[in-house]
């Protein structure tokens, strides 16, 4: 027998998708993904790893019909293995889905006390709705880090996550013409999401504003006028999340 046969996972075959490294952060591109599955398919539920993971989820169910939900603290010695244990509760806990048909909790085998604690907090969310954020502050850079809270909670809803950008899409969405909106900008041949982030100079997105609320300004500089009135960027963080 050769060295390679003892191990699950031939180790000629499975190449180190994240360096040796868990690094947590927010999942946008393919990549992150591929890297996700990688991670999942290599977790090994033992140990501290084990006994870190069942006493989140116990503690959170534990506590799920009390007022305050309590914390965690994950601490450690450097190379310890916090942030891949953070990094597996997180995929597992939202049961993080890859373009494949995979799910995090299908990609690996866990032990039966940790997939049945799992599978309730399922049962509870489906009950109750289910809304998890996962990321870092680091994503979003700010000097304010209520700032930056605000940023990761939109990103995770699909939403715009500089906050003037986020009251146009939700001015959209109150006056009904948003999904109208956007058909329009990309039956031009535009990206929608690009021409929010380019708000205020972008006449695809003035266009097609102006097509459906003719009343709105005589013409597309007005309609721009407007728009920067309207929603100019201003840190206001105070009065958001109060």
């Amino acid at each position: 027998m050769k060295n390679k046969e003892l191990f699950t996972l031939n180790p000629e075959l499975v190449n180190l998708r994240n360096e040796g490294v868990a690094k947590i952060r927010t999942i946008n591109e393919k990549e992150d993904l591929s890297i996700a599955e990688y991670e999942l398919k290599t977790f090994v539920c033992e140990g501290e790893y084990h006994d870190g993971l069942k006493k989140i989820l116990e503690y959170y169910l534990q506590n799920f019909n009390n007022s305050e939900q309590p914390a965690f603290w994950v601490s450690g010695f450097y190379g310890s293995g916090k942030s891949h244990l953070v990094k597996m509760a997180s995929y597992l806990w939202n049961d993080t889905e890859f373009s494949n048909g995979n799910t995090a909790r299908s990609i690996k085998q866990l032990p039966q006390d940790i997939t049945d604690l799992l599978a309730e907090i399922s049962l509870k969310q489906k009950i109750n709705g289910k809304l998890s954020v996962a990321g870092t502050l680091r994503d979003f850079p700010s000097k304010d880090i209520r700032y930056s809270f605000l940023q990761l909670l939109l990103n995770t809803l699909g939403l715009p996550t500089q906050f003037h950008h986020f009251k146009f899409v939700y001015w959209l969405k109150q006056e009904g013409i948003y999904d109208n909106v956007q058909t329009l900008v990309e039956v031009a041949g535009r990206d929608f999401k690009k021409e929010v982030e380019n708000l205020f100079v972008s006449p695809t997105l003035s266009k097609a504003v102006l097509q459906l609320l003719p009343d709105m300004a005589e013409n597309e500089m007005k309609l721009k006028e407007l728009f920067k009135a309207q929603f100019r960027f201003l840190l206001v963080t105070k009065s958001l999340v109060h």
